[in-house]
Formats: structure tokens, C-alpha cells, sequence
């Protein structure tokens, strides 16, 4: 890269990723995704939309690639890292391959290593990522509740979700924003971030809905459950829905719960508060440049 070139990364575990394969870089910054805000968003109690998910689901993968430096394809790769992630869902996918090149590839050079993280591994953490939303969307129809999603690729060929899920075709990111200031209950489906955050977690609060979303270390850091958001873990489904189901029949404290997360939020985390971080590192780091 040249000179004085500085990455700024969503995930603090980023950092070691780019200073391990990227050492000319000069320095890492970790700063999360922010959110916006709604201009215009609908009393809590008028909202007409009771539980909401806006965003694609992972496409559905008939068959992996092959991996050239594999004798078997990858075959071997692609089940050991995905069976890991889904037994520990608190994992990164860079520490999963690390721990499958440490006990199955240690022969691999380091220009291997860093092709099969940068090429390939979006192949398993993809297969995770769609497994649990998948879950967590079944919990949701066989308890009854009845959710709108807007994005792609949720349609699951092995089960067919009835007529408590919606699914609406992808929206721009503001008419994302108009549809959680409408809505009760919002759900955040975490990318494979397990340090850092996605926007739409903030969005949600910012639109005045509950959010309730699987952890990351910022989220458990900045946020406390049943006060400003409502955690879930990834591999108990169902209690995630009960979870839904008592929220939508406790209003009151439904509300509360979502006033402070947007308290906490639009004094923490949009993207204004993530500007002014970004130039006190630029303050800081002047002489660099």
C-alpha cells in the first residue's frame, strides 16, 4: 500500500487480520458501523408492523468450490470449519481456518493460508449464517408470530414458512429506516462480526423499535438485555421467539425498553458519533501523514 495508508475496520478482531497479512499497512483504526435516524417515526403504540427484518439472507449453496492446493477439493475444509462454527457460534471464521491449517494443513505456505482465508472463506461463514437465520425464522413462524422481511434469498427449499412470514422484495436503506420507525419489535441478525456491530442493529433502535439481536462483544459492552435491547443466542431459537412473544404481549414494557436503546443510541452510536471518532483519530495520528 502506499506510505501512510490507514484502514479503518468494523470489527476490532480486523485488526490482527490486516496487520497479519497486510504489515505494510500503517495502522488499523477499529470503528463500528453508526446509524440513522428516523425523521419521522410512528408512536410506539400506532405501529403497524409488529416484528420486522430488513436484509438478504445467505444464498442457499448446492455444491462448494473446489480448492486447488487440496487434495480432496476442500471437502474436508469446508465441513471441519463449518461443523466448528456451528458448534461454537461465538468464533470468528479467520479462527476457524487457523485452527483447521494448525491441525489439518500446517504444511500450507503462507501465501496459501491468506488465499484460503481471502478467497474462500466467505463460502463457510455464508453456509453459517443462512443455518441460523433459517432457525431462528422457523421459531418464529411455529410460535405464531407474524414477521415482515424485506430482502432476498430467504426462500428455503426444505421448508416452507407459511403465512406468518412475509417476504417483501429488497427496499433502499431509507425506506429500511421508514419501516423500523413503524415497527415494534426489529430484528439484527449479526454478520460474522463477534467485536464489532452492523448499522442495522443501530437503525433499529434509532427507528424507536426494540431491537433484538444476537451478541458481539461492542453490542454486550454498550448495550444491556432488557434495558435497551433484548439479546439471543444464536443456537436457542426458540427461546428467542418466546422472547418475541412476550415483548408484543407486554406493550408497556415493550416501549420502554425501546425509548432507552434509542436514548443510548442517538448519544452513541450514528454516524455523527462515529465521524467525530474518526477525525480525534486523524487529530492524533497527524504526524503520520
Amino acid at each position: 500500500p502506499i506510505q501512510n495508508f490507514h484502514a479503518i475496520v468494523l470489527d476490532e478482531k480486523h485488526r490482527n487480520f490486516i496487520h497479519r497479512f497486510f504489515p505494510l499497512v500503517s495502522d488499523v483504526f477499529f470503528c463500528p458501523n453508526g446509524g440513522n435516524s428516523v425523521e419521522a417515526s410512528v408512536p410506539y403504540e400506532n405501529r403497524s408492523i409488529e416484528v420486522l427484518y430488513v436484509g438478504n439472507c445467505q444464498p442457499y449453496i448446492k455444491e462448494f468450490p473446489a480448492i486447488s492446493f487440496f487434495s480432496d477439493g476442500g471437502k474436508d475444509f469446508y465441513q471441519k470449519v463449518i461443523s466448528a462454527m456451528i458448534q461454537n457460534n461465538n468464533i470468528t471464521t479467520e479462527a476457524c481456518i487457523d485452527l483447521y491449517i494448525e491441525q489439518c494443513a500446517s504444511e500450507l505456505s503462507i501465501k496459501d493460508q491468506r488465499k484460503l482465508h481471502l478467497d474462500f472463506a466467505h463460502y463457510p461463514e455464508g453456509y453459517v449464517r443462512r443455518y441460523f437465520k433459517q432457525l431462528g425464522m422457523r421459531a418464529l413462524n411455529e410460535e405464531g408470530i407474524r414477521v415482515e422481511i424485506y430482502g432476498d434469498g430467504w426462500e428455503d427449499p426444505d421448508y416452507e414458512y407459511g403465512e406468518n412470514i412475509t417476504i417483501h422484495k429488497r427496499v433502499t436503506s431509507e425506506e429500511c429506516n421508514r419501516l423500523a420507525g413503524d415497527s415494534k419489535i426489529a430484528l439484527n441478525f449479526m454478520p460474522w462480526f463477534k467485536d464489532g456491530c452492523s448499522e442495522r442493529a443501530f437503525n433499529n433502535m434509532l427507528g424507536g423499535a426494540v431491537c433484538v439481536s444476537d451478541k458481539s462483544r461492542y453490542l454486550t459492552e454498550h448495550y444491556k438485555d432488557g434495558q435497551d435491547i433484548v439479546f439471543f443466542e444464536l443456537d436457542n431459537p426458540r427461546q428467542m421467539a418466546l422472547d418475541v412473544k412476550w415483548l408484543l404481549e407486554h406493550p408497556d414494557n415493550a416501549a420502554r425498553i425501546a425509548r432507552a436503546g434509542y436514548q443510548k443510541a442517538i448519544h452513541c452510536d450514528t454516524w455523527a458519533c462515529r465521524l467525530s471518532g474518526i477525525m480525534e483519530y486523524c487529530a492524533a495520528n497527524e504526524q503520520k501523514y
